[in-house]
């Protein structure tokens, strides 16, 4: 009993519990009561549930529970397991098996229920529950379930199809995601659908609508639906729609092809109708990815048809508006939804194929311009032959055209030309460039007759009222060549033209200013335009003018006159435009000077101009590149102008590095992105569409020390740089380098004129300055852009640089002038230099064209200048020991290595034969304390070079004389270049980068002292015969170059043998031959260019004293030494420095009784006895050493002036010494003039003792005034350029008395002062000497001679010559003649 109650309980409880469960529950336990029945008892359990729910369970309530269980409330669980997929076609299913035979009103429910569902998931009937948490999403998402469910029903015959069909036809127009969905599902096909509503009035209208909003992204939430499923129904729509629309075949029915064709028409109105509204386009990306699924012949007939119709609609725009405007409908300016339409319908096309419909369409419709011409814009930016086929196709409408007088041609023909034209020069040529091409050239022109010309000028006439003014002055300043008789036609129209710009308040003048220059095109309208101020060529020109003649050009003179207005207004404004000045006045500085000191220059302007250049000084900036922040990219429109650039510099980075999008049609061009870059450098710049266009541009000048770029322009220019070099890096890195675009991107620059400067003098002070900073992609990137600005000099002009001294040409194309200004003294630079010429090669051989250049092809240095190719090798010589072998391959440099093993470089090597100059040359520069090479490596490399290439090479004529020789006159030109930049301040390439003048020249010098001793034997002395070629020919006597060279010269062999003075080997045997030379070397070399007056210098004096006693000791004949010894120079000049040469001649062993020196010794003692004594001992020959030996005692010790002069006074002296003493004396005042080295005492003690000689021995100043003693042999350049005004200043010096008398007692003397006196004259008037004397010491001493004359007896008057006293002047004559006549 107890267990029956308790069993009875539980089953209430259990019954109690089930009531309570849900339909879902107990559905889902179905499964678990099946496994615990046998096949019997579940049969029967199935029996009586089916008749449980047929008679208590309302048939339409299950069929309304089980289609709308919303797919948002399952559980993740339960979603997982796909319950919905299994439960609700079983519960239908098991509704249809409870359905009597007669009664079929469960499919009929079903199928209503079903289209009520669908038509509840895509929003189309609202929520009959009201439940606020399903939202749009959570409906948009049980759309497939829905599908599927339905799709199951009808497999099993649970629906009846044609009421399904039926009751969704009833439905206005469907969405199209759910027609697609039951298109793909084959519940109802498009065709059915469209086919059954076509006839409806609204249908394609309503159709195209719902399309047209399925392609739109809105915030609203009422149309957020999953994107992949929007994607496909688009897609899937329109390639039904193309297919339908516009079969290959004309098979189907007439209305549906319309039907399906207008809903297409009508979704491409809407495009072009909404352009400008803040909606961003999906719909036609579709086109990319059905294009496999269409036929192509559908649709290539649907783009053709589109095009036509896009081109056609709304043809409102005038012809004069659309010239007006077209500067608006640049590629770059054409919205990114009008842009992307374009190219999907490019699509089926080759370019070809584009033309010939968009000629066929402006054949045969009306047309809305704005859209052809954004059209075209398009096209000629995405197709790389377009510009060719569109200027063909140009040139044969103005054929036809002008030929048969067709206006409509004409003007289609200029419209396209100059929508052509503002993309830029990278895709089309300019139209001033395009203008003077097509109508310039008599058989090219298609105006080429009287009747094609007239109408031609009829055309321009009708075009005036709408023209702007760079393209009137294009007419104007390049007239289109005129045929016979039709002058007057062109002079007409130039006249309405001209009359046209003064009411614009333009000028018609050539380039607004003084020069001949073709003008820059504005195209920006008026109100947006800013022009680049049109005498900047004219400044340039007359900047050029100045820097060669250093005046100021007439033209500008001219302007300044008779052209005021223009001259202050415009040309002054623009060259007193406020700069950064620098310390050393530049070319521009200087004219203004010039102009202001010329009073050109109003004073108030001139002030308020250095104002403005104070506030202008800023420091120098230091750094490489400045960061570019590319953490996110944000939407044109919302970006400042110079992240605009960057964003646009980001899009080509990723047109070029990207072949997947390269090979889309629909992926950014790289000439459109271009076109889209100038258009914000335009903006940035404030230049509007006035860009610089001269044939022949000015050029740009360099100056890394002290570059002049304003903020703005760095910042763009760093920008590029940084652009440019990341993309050229990942460019090369890729499997398939477009190569390319740098070019196009090159060309584009170009016409900004304001950014030639700021471009090329970043990328010199970068690489100049700042090289071994850069790394890897900022060398490989600025390598290929020198590449091309090089390349393409034409258009920016050429390249000066400017430094401390010039050397060789600095003007140039970039790269030449960069090659010639290398840094090349501390390893870093040698290192970031080789680096260059690495990245510079491996890109020339890579992909340029020589083509791109104006050279010829068969030119080896198109590209490639031969002073790089020669650097380059040099430097792979130098830092990789590898290249001098080509055995093994050197790992750290492996690409120089690659570059330098490649044939192509070994073909320009061979053609640019490396030097033993050039390799000098470049050793000289760098400094051992900073050089990436030890020196024990340093060593082998130099004897490598030497003995191992050089003197090696059987193809080269090199000997060891030739190698000496160039060593030499290396070491020559260095001490030159040190001694004249003493006093000046030295650029990067003197220094280097470095504060330390150190170079190479000790170790050269060393390599010099080796060499020399393996001369070989040679009749004429190679130190004698290579300063022989030093100093030239006699007419570069006196210049202070030639000076310069043979003193740097002497002071360099100074620390080389003695010996090589007369013979080259010790192993010679000195010849009167060899004497000879070298005696002719002292009087033509040494004395004009080293000897201070009448003697060598003491280092000098000493070494030829060494080679003498070296020759000596080696055997050499004495009577040849003893006749070198004693040559005039050498013996005043060892007379003079007698002290140190005798401690020099104790050294080594020769004293009194050496054969050589004993006449030394011997003329030492008796001067010093002879002053000691103050009388004369016996003379020791020859007499003029004993003049020159009290010379050198008077010039060593002043104390002994007087007592020379003392002696010498005495009537007793020989006459030989006395004219020799005088003369050395006399060349030393002379001397005087150039050399400030002599004390003012000393010179001060010699006139005096001169004058006093002369007033005492009279014959003196004649053999002094008319004979040669020792000039020619001893004097210096100096010393004979004013030996006589010397000796006219000695006489002005003496007293009267003392004058009257000597000239009274040898009345010849005074005919003699008069010749010397009228010599001095005559020098004194010659402006390319220099002037010794000045005017009033000129006066002084032409009043003496006066007084002098004033004095003298008659007798000695009538003595004088009178030819030498009208030499002299006429008031001299006239003075003489008074006295003849007057008798007193």
């Amino acid at each position: 009993m107890t267990s029956y109650h308790s069993k009875r309980k539980r089953f209430a409880e259990e019954d109690s519990s089930r009531s309570k469960r849900s339909f879902k529950d107990l559905i889902r336990s179905r499964n678990h009561g099946d496994r615990c029945l046998s096949g019997d008892s579940r049969e029967v359990l199935h029996q009586a549930v089916f008749q449980l729910v047929s008679l208590n369970q309302d048939t339409q309530a299950v069929i309304s529970e089980a289609l709308d269980r919303p797919h948002g409330t399952v559980s993740a669980e339960v979603r997982q397991g796909g319950e919905d997929n299994v439960v609700l076609p079983a519960v239908l299913k098991s509704l249809g098996q409870l359905e009597s035979p007669a009664d079929q009103s469960v499919p009929l429910l079903m199928s209503e229920k079903c289209v009520q569902r669908l038509l509840h998931c895509t929003g189309q009937v609202g929520d009959s529950k009201g439940d606020p948490s399903r939202t749009v999403q959570d409906k948009n998402d049980n759309l497939p379930t829905c599908v599927q469910t339905i799709q199951q029903l009808l497999r099993d015959d649970r629906l009846q199809p044609r009421h399904l069909t039926s009751l969704l036809i009833k439905e206005d127009v469907l969405p199209p995601e759910l027609l697609w969905c039951l298109h793909c599902e084959d519940i109802m096909g498009l065709a059915t659908y469209v086919s059954s509503k076509m006839t409806e009035p609204q249908f394609v209208k309503k159709f195209s609508s719902k399309l047209y909003e399925l392609c739109e992204h809105k915030n609203s939430e009422n149309t957020k639906s999953d994107p992949k499923r929007r994607q496909a129904a688009i897609s899937g729509i329109l390639s039904f729609l193309i297919n339908s629309g516009f079969p290959e075949k004309k098979d189907k029915e007439v209305v549906f092809r319309k039907v399906s064709a207008a809903v297409l028409d009508d979704v491409m109105r809407g495009l072009v109708d909404r352009d400008g509204e803040e909606q961003q386009l999906v719909a036609f990306v579709g086109l990319t990815y059905i294009e496999d699924s269409l036929n192509q012949v559908s649709f290539k007939k649907f783009c053709t048809h589109s095009l036509s119709l896009l081109m056609s609609h709304r043809p409102s725009l005038k012809v004069s508006q659309a010239f007006k405007q077209q500067t608006q409908w640049k590629s770059a300016k054409v919205s990114e939804k009008i842009s992307d339409l374009y190219k999907q319908l490019f699509l089926p096309f080759e370019s070809r194929e584009i033309m010939e419909v968009l000629q066929r369409i402006l054949e045969r419709q009306e047309v809305n311009w704005q859209t052809v011409l954004s059209f075209i814009a398009t096209f000629l930016v995405c197709f790389p032959d377009a510009p060719k086929l569109l200027q063909g196709h140009i040139h044969s409408l103005l054929s036809d055209g002008l030929e048969n007088a067709d206006m409509e041609s004409t003007i289609i023909a200029f419209l396209l030309a100059r929508q052509s034209c503002l993309e830029g020069l990278h895709v089309f040529p300019h139209y001033q460039d395009w203008f003077q091409q097509t109508f310039g050239d008599a058989n090219r022109s298609p105006a080429s007759s009287k009747k094609s010309f007239s109408f031609f000028m009829k055309f321009l006439t009708n075009i005036v009222p709408y023209e702007s003014a760079p393209h009137l002055k294009v007419h104007i300043l390049r007239p289109p060549h005129v045929p016979p008789k039709c002058r007057p036609f062109l002079a007409e129209y130039i006249t309405l033209a001209k009359t046209r710009l003064t009411d614009l308040k333009e000028s018609c003048e050539i380039s607004g200013g003084i020069y001949d220059n073709s003008i820059g095109i504005t195209t920006t309208s008026n109100s947006s335009s800013k022009e680049v101020d049109p005498v900047e060529a004219d400044i340039e020109r007359s900047l050029t003018a100045f820097q060669a003649t250093g005046k100021v050009p007439t033209t500008v003179m001219e302007a300044s006159i008779f052209r005021k207005p223009y001259f202050v207004g415009r040309y002054l404004r623009s060259l007193l435009k406020p700069r950064h000045l620098p310390d050393r006045p530049d070319i521009r500085m200087k004219m203004i000077a010039s102009l202001r000191k010329a009073d050109k220059i109003p004073a108030s302007m001139y002030t308020k101009y250095q104002e403005a250049c104070r506030t202008e000084s800023r420091q120098l900036l230091e750094g490489v590149f400045d960061a570019d922040s590319q953490d996110d990219v944000m939407q044109d429109a919302m970006l400042a102008p110079l992240e605009q650039l960057r964003f646009r510099l980001q899009q080509l980075h990723n047109a070029v590095v990207s072949t997947e999008v390269q090979n889309k049609p629909t992926g950014q061009r790289v000439s459109e992105v271009i076109s889209v870059i100038s258009d914000k450098l335009e903006a940035l710049l404030k230049t509007g569409g006035n860009m610089r266009t001269d044939e022949a541009p000015a050029g740009v000048t360099i100056n890394p020390d002290k570059p002049d770029i304003a903020p703005l322009h760095l910042q763009i220019v760093d920008c590029l740089l940084n652009a440019i070099c990341r993309t050229v890096t990942a460019d090369l890195g890729s499997r398939c380098p477009v190569m390319t675009w740098l070019l196009e991107l090159v060309k584009m620059a170009s016409q900004h004129s304001t950014l030639h400067a700021p471009v090329i003098q970043r990328v010199a002070l970068l690489l100049l300055k700042e090289g071994s900073t850069l790394n890897h992609q900022h060398m490989t990137g600025l390598s290929a852009l020198v590449c091309h600005l090089s390349s393409l000099q034409h258009l920016f002009g050429p390249v000066t640089a400017h430094n401390c001294h010039q050397q060789g040409d600095n003007s140039g194309r970039l790269v030449d002038v960069l090659v010639h200004h290398f840094p090349l003294r501390t390893g870093d630079q040698l290192l970031s230099t080789l680096q260059f010429c690495t990245n510079y090669l491996e890109y020339s051989f890579l992909g340029f064209k020589k083509s791109d250049t104006k050279s010829s092809e068969e030119e080896p240095t198109a590209v490639i200048p031969s002073e790089l190719v020669k650097m380059f090798c040099l430097l792979c010589w130098r830092l990789l020991p590898s290249t001098r072998t080509m055995v093994t391959l050197d790992s750290q440099h492996a690409s120089a290595y690659t570059v330098f093993s490649s044939d192509k470089y070994q073909q320009l090597l061979g053609q640019s034969q490396v030097s033993f100059e050039d390799w000098v040359r470049r050793e000289l520069d760098v400094n051992p304390d900073q050089d990436c090479l030890p020196y024990c490596l340093r060593q082998d490399y130099f004897s490598w070079a030497v003995y191992g290439h050089f003197l090696a090479s059987t193809d080269r004529h090199t000997d060891v004389a030739t190698v000496c020789s160039v060593l030499l006159d290396a070491l020559v030109n260095k001490h030159k270049q040190a001694v004249c930049m003493l006093d000046k301040p030295q650029c990067g390439r003197c220094t280097g980068g470095d504060n330390s003048s150190r170079d190479s020249s000790p170790e050269i010098l060393s390599l010099l002292q080796m060499l020399v001793q393996h001369l070989p034997p040679c009749s004429q002395p190679w130190l004698v015969s290579h300063l022989d070629s030093v100093t030239g020919s006699g007419e570069d006597a006196g210049k202070v170059s030639c000076q310069t060279a043979v003193i740097s010269f002497t002071r360099l062999v100074g620390q080389l043998p003695a010996y090589l003075w007369v013979v080259n080997t010790l192993t010679d045997t000195p010849t009167s031959q060899h004497v000879a030379a070298f005696v002719n070397t002292l009087e033509q070399s040494l004395a004009l260019y080293v000897s201070e007056s009448s003697y060598l210098p003491c280092p000098l004096t000493l070494h030829i004293t060494q080679c003498v006693l070296t020759l000596k000791s080696c055997g050499a004949e004495d009577g040849l030494l003893h006749n070198l010894i004693l040559h005039p120079l050498l013996a005043v000049s060892v007379l003079v420095h007698w002290t140190t040469i005798t401690s020099v001649l104790h050294a080594s062993g020769a004293k009194g009784d050496n054969f050589l020196f004993a006449t030394y010794f011997n003329t030492m003692a008796w001067a010093e006895k002879c002053i000691e004594t103050q009388t004369f001992c016996p003379c020791v020959p020859p007499p003029w050493l004993c003049g020159a030996a009290l010379f050198s005692l008077g010039l060593r010790h002043h104390g002994n002036m007087h007592a020379v002069t003392g002696l010498l006074s005495k009537s007793c002296v020989d006459q030989e010494m006395l004219a020799a003493y005088c003369e050395l004396s006399l060349l030393s005042l002379a001397a005087a003039y150039t050399h400030t080295e002599l004390e003012k005492q000393y010179l001060t003690d010699a006139r005096m003792s001169l004058t006093s000689i002369i007033a005492t021995h009279h014959h003196v100043l004649v053999a002094l005034a008319d004979k040669d003693l020792l000039e020619t042999r001893v004097a210096s350049h100096s010393a004979r350029t004013f030996r006589k005004t010397a000796l006219v200043q000695c006489v002005a010096e003496m007293k009267l008395s003392d004058a009257c008398h000597t000239f009274g007692a040898s009345p010849s003397t005074l005919t003699s002062v008069m010749h010397t006196y009228s010599q001095v004259c005559r020098q004194f008037e010659d402006t390319v000497r220099n002037q010794s004397i000045s005017l009033l010491q000129l006066s002084k001493c032409a009043q003496f001679l006066k007084n002098v004359l004033n004095s003298v007896s008659l007798e000695s008057l009538q003595s004088v010559d009178q030819n030498e006293l009208s030499s002299a002047g006429p008031d001299f004559q006239h003075l003489v003649l008074s006295r003849l006549a007057a008798g007193r």
